[in-house]
């Protein structure tokens, strides 16, 4: 990590663009994400949200329409207490 950077962008992912299509959480408390919908235009193997050092968080409710996802979280080992509840 270069603390002294943020929040430039290209500091995530490697080759300039985030690690999530949708939503890239990180070094995060007590985040709530309810009732939302992604439309996905194109073909992209990233996750759809990615988690990394997310605690005490709730995730529910999140619908994609569009290109199918490959994986919809990613949840790196270091979160704790994250609850994803989807719409069915």
């Amino acid at each position: 990590e270069n603390i002294d950077r943020y929040p430039d962008a290209s500091e995530f992912g490697g080759f300039g663009r985030f690690s999530a299509s949708g939503i890239f959480a990180r070094h995060v408390k007590g985040l709530v994400l309810s009732d939302l919908d992604f439309e996905l235009l194109g073909k992209d193997d990233r996750p759809l949200m990615s988690f990394d050092d997310v605690h005490n968080s709730k995730v529910k409710d999140i619908a994609v329409s569009g290109e199918p996802v490959t994986d919809k979280y990613r949840i790196d080992e270091n979160c704790t207490k994250l609850t994803i509840q989807d719409e069915e």
